[in-house]
């Protein structure tokens, strides 16, 4: 069995979604949306959340089920690395994937992304093949490009329309409007340019 680890709700549609579409990797949503609400973005709740995932899951191939999608549950107020560490072993003993894809550590990436992927590195070497996200300088744009379908191109943009409570957060809209491209590093070896 295959496993894609994402750190949040929409971040698989985002960076994931051709090596979703190509595979059919069991899905893990490491973190929970509670952050968002509390900065008033009433709707963007953690149930609101997972739903447009297992929508835009069901476009790219991947239906409900309990070998399918894994909600780790984890709060994204304050997470504790201790507490990533063991969801990802959890996955680990669940799924015993033979490869798995994870964020990689970007130097300047976002907090939990580097987190899960400080996790996957140590708990799923040598299956991991790390994907990049974006730092603060924008999108990741280093290492080999997902090569992609047309029809892996129309499910992504089918896909990205399902999370419509980040798309009226103006910090979270960008990600929606930026490239389609995807990246990922043929090993977590390999320097990020």
């Amino acid at each position: 069995m295959k496993l894609f680890i994402s750190p949040h709700n929409d971040d698989e549609t985002l960076f994931g979604a051709f090596t979703i579409c190509k595979y059919r990797p069991a899905v893990a949503i490491v973190f929970d949306s509670f952050i968002q609400v509390d900065r008033g973005h009433w709707q963007a709740t953690a149930a609101a959340r997972r739903q447009e995932s297992l929508e835009a899951l069901a476009i790219m191939g991947i239906l409900p089920g309990p070998r399918t999608i894994h909600f780790c549950g984890i709060s994204d107020i304050l997470p504790k690395m201790a507490t990533v560490r063991a969801a990802l072993v959890e996955l680990r003993d669940k799924f015993n994937p033979s490869e798995v894809w994870a964020p990689a550590v970007e130097k300047e990436g976002h907090a939990q992304h580097n987190m899960v992927a400080t996790a996957a590195h140590e708990i799923f070497q040598p299956i991991l093949t790390p994907y990049l996200t974006y730092t603060t300088s924008g999108k990741s744009r280093s290492g080999h490009e997902v090569a992609s379908s047309g029809d892996m191109v129309a499910r992504k943009l089918r896909a990205l329309a399902c999370y419509t409570t980040q798309l009226d957060i103006h910090n979270c809209r960008p990600h929606f409007l930026r490239d389609l491209a995807e990246y990922q590093l043929v090993n977590d070896t390999e320097p990020l340019l």
